[in-house]
C-alpha cells in the first residue's frame, strides 16, 4: 500500500493505493455506515492508530506480576551509590529549588 502525504494549511492529504477489490469493500462499508469514503477512512484509520499506540504504551502484568512488583517497591532497601550520587548532583545544581 503506497502512501503519500501533501499538506495543506492545517490538514493534509493522504493518497492510498490500494487493489480495487479492496476499495470497492470499503466503498460498501462506508455507504452502509451512512458516511463518506473520506469519514470512513479517517475514522478507522484513527481507531487503529490508538490501539497500535496504547499497545504499545500500556504494560499488562499478571496478577503475580502485579503482586511481585507492589512488594519489591514495599522493600526497605538502600539506595545505591549512582543514585545518591544523581542526587547530591541535582542538589548541587540548583535546579531542585
Amino acid at each position: 500500500m503506497a502512501t503519500k502525504i501533501l499538506e495543506k494549511g492545517r490538514s493534509a492529504r493522504l493518497d492510498v493505493r490500494m487493489p480495487l477489490q479492496k476499495r470497492q469493500m470499503v466503498e460498501r462499508a462506508a455507504d452502509l455506515d451512512g458516511v463518506s469514503l473520506t469519514q470512513f477512512a479517517e475514522t478507522a484509520l484513527i481507531q487503529r492508530a490508538q490501539a497500535v499506540i496504547e499497545s504499545h504504551e500500556k504494560t499488562l502484568l499478571s496478577l503475580r506480576d502485579q503482586e511481585r512488583f507492589l512488594a519489591l517497591l514495599d522493600q526497605d532497601t538502600e539506595p545505591i551509590p549512582a543514585l545518591l550520587n544523581a542526587i547530591e548532583r541535582y542538589q548541587k545544581s540548583g535546579l531542585s529549588g
